[in-house]
C-alpha cells in the first residue's frame, strides 16, 4: 500500500540449483529487482514494467557446499557483507 515500507527476507539464498548455463533463475529474479527496481510484466501490455518502491531486501545464506551453491559476484554486489 502507498505510504508503507516493507522488508523482504530471503532465507537460504544460495539453495537454488545451478542450471546448465550457470544461472540460478530464482536468484536472477531478485537481482532484477535490486538492479532495475522491479520486474517486467509480460501479461499486461499497458504497463510492462512493475516498479517496487520502499522495499528493503535482506538475505541469509550458509557457506557453499552440501547442496548450497556459490552466488555470482553480479548478485553479491547489491548486498553489504
Amino acid at each position: 500500500p502507498p505510504g508503507m515500507k516493507s522488508v523482504i527476507f530471503i532465507d537460504d539464498f544460495n539453495m537454488p540449483e545451478v542450471e546448465e548455463y550457470g544461472a540460478q533463475p530464482p536468484v536472477e529474479l531478485v537481482r532484477q529487482l535490486l538492479a532495475n527496481g522491479g520486474w517486467y510484466d509480460l501479461v499486461e501490455k499497458s504497463r510492462p514494467f512493475r516498479t517496487v518502491v520502499d522495499t528493503c531486501v535482506v538475505a541469509a545464506m550458509g557457506p557453499a557446499g552440501g547442496g548450497r551453491n556459490n552466488i555470482t559476484p553480479r548478485m553479491l554486489r547489491h548486498f553489504s557483507l
